[in-house]
């Protein structure tokens, strides 16, 4: 698959930023030669994210079109996705994330089935020195589409030892890692 695209961040002010992309792709190779006419191998792809800093969080809302990223080969559908995350810290030892996303893939090729899936996940961690930490996490996602043999719902937890070689500097200044 081959892609070009033009992208563009710009700093509103100290607390506002943007991101934009704009561009095309073409899928090439064997494994995709079952698709229907040319059409259905080239595509526009387009993303936009906007990101606010508040004292101790960031807010981020993102959409994008663009080539299949993962679950099937780049190129053979295309993916409309929009998501917001939530992350902060709370003080020098507490930090969260929460986020959601909606997303639906159009495959090019003729007969197949649209898939449609919803997710959301958070977590909060407890620092306890300047490069360990505890994380709790859950996330939740739903497939669901035209063909029954594609529907699942998938939840997990987790708990784990988080270790930052390197220390927690970023984290401590908006809750990113």
């Amino acid at each position: 698959s081959q892609s070009a695209f033009f992208a563009i961040r710009h700093s509103v002010s100290r607390v506002l930023s943007l991101d934009a992309t704009v561009g095309g792709f073409r899928a090439t190779g064997d494994a995709i030669e079952n698709l229907s006419t040319d059409d259905s191998r080239t595509g526009v792809q387009l993303g936009f994210g906007l990101s606010r800093e508040f004292r101790s969080s960031q807010l981020t809302v993102d959409a994008a079109l663009a080539p299949s990223a993962g679950g099937a080969l780049s190129g053979t559908s295309t993916d409309t996705a929009i998501g917001v995350n939530y992350s902060g810290a709370g003080g020098r030892a507490w930090f969260w994330n929460a986020s959601t996303r909606i997303a639906r893939r159009n495959p090019t090729a003729d007969g197949a089935s649209n898939v449609d899936a919803r997710a959301l996940s958070g977590s909060i961690e407890r620092g306890f020195a300047q490069t360990l930490g505890v994380r709790l996490g859950a996330s939740w996602a739903d497939q669901s589409s035209d063909d029954p043999s594609l529907e699942s719902e998938i939840r997990s937890g987790t708990i784990g030892l988080v270790w930052y070689p390197l220390g927690r500097t970023e984290l401590a200044r908006g809750g990113r890692s």
